[in-house]
C-alpha cells in the first residue's frame, strides 16, 4: 500500500517535470483543446437557443382575419364555422370593429381621437 503511494508521487512528480521540459507542447496541447471546448459549448448554445426560439415563435402565432363591412351575420357565422373547421386553428376569437377601436384608443391615444366610433375605419376581426 505505501508503495502504491509512493509510486504515485513519483509518477505526478515526473510528470509535472515532463510538463515544464516540454512546455510548448505543452502550451500548445492545452490551447487545442481549450479552443475546441470553446467551440463545441458555443455552438451547443447556439443550436439550443435556435431551438426553443422556434418552439417559442411555433406557439404564440396568431392571425387576424378581417371581415369585409359589408358581410351580414350569417356571413360572420359561416367565416367562424369555416375557421374553427380549419386543422392547425387551435382557438378562434371575434373581436367587433368597437373593441377593435377601443384597442387603438387605448394603444395610440391621443393621436387617434380623430375618429369617433361612428366614423370608424377599423373591420370586424376574428384572431
Amino acid at each position: 500500500m505505501i508503495t502504491m503511494i509512493r509510486n504515485f508521487f513519483r509518477h505526478l512528480g515526473t510528470s509535472f517535470k515532463n510538463l515544464k521540459r516540454n512546455g510548448w507542447m505543452t502550451f500548445a496541447t492545452v490551447s487545442a483543446i481549450s479552443v475546441t471546448l470553446i467551440l463545441f459549448v458555443g455552438s451547443t448554445s447556439v443550436m439550443m437557443n435556435a431551438n426553443k426560439l422556434a418552439k417559442d415563435m411555433q406557439k404564440n402565432v396568431t392571425v387576424s382575419v378581417f371581415v369585409d363591412t359589408s358581410a351580414t351575420k350569417e356571413d360572420i357565422q359561416t367565416i367562424k364555422s369555416e375557421l374553427t373547421q380549419m386543422p392547425n386553428v387551435s382557438k378562434v376569437r371575434f373581436s367587433s370593429k368597437a373593441n377593435e377601436y377601443k384597442k387603438m384608443v387605448k394603444v395610440m391615444g391621443d393621436s387617434w381621437d380623430v375618429f369617433t366610433e361612428k366614423d370608424n375605419p377599423l373591420y370586424d376581426v376574428f384572431i
